[in-house]
């Protein structure tokens, strides 16, 4: 229970920390080696994987300060992810990167299904509510 507590208590950190990390990251150019050979849909997978985590780490700190799972909730937390993927999506061209509409339609699902995942879990255990 104590763990439980620190974990709540942590959260509002650990979503800036994420969307952080995601913000670098989408803006810098990784370089692979030559013969590294990656499927060409491998940046969708990693788009679909960044915001499906976000939209859990969002539903969860409005969770915790709203003690409830509500549809608006889930509606907000949709917004933000998919505002803030598309806020990236335009700044990328200034960085040396390229606008990609399908980034926003992967970070899309990763949200949708973050969500649907995050409000099963909740429903299910109760951890972010008391």
């Amino acid at each position: 229970m104590r763990f439980k507590m620190y974990i709540l208590k942590l959260m509002p950190l650990i979503l800036v920390a994420y969307m952080v990390t995601v913000a670098t990251l989408s803006f810098i150019s990784l370089s692979m080696p030559n013969d590294t050979q990656l499927p060409e849909y491998f940046d969708k997978i990693v788009h679909f994987c960044f915001y499906f985590g976000m939209s859990i780490l969002i539903c969860a700190n409005i969770c915790i300060k709203s003690n409830a799972i509500k549809y608006w909730n889930c509606v907000w937390a949709l917004f933000v992810t998919l505002l803030f993927g598309i806020l990236i999506e335009v700044i990328q061209p200034y960085t040396g990167r390229s606008f990609d509409v399908t980034d926003i339609f992967a970070n899309f699902c990763g949200d949708i299904v973050g969500i649907i995942i995050f409000v099963l879990f909740e429903l299910r255990f109760r951890f972010f509510r008391s």
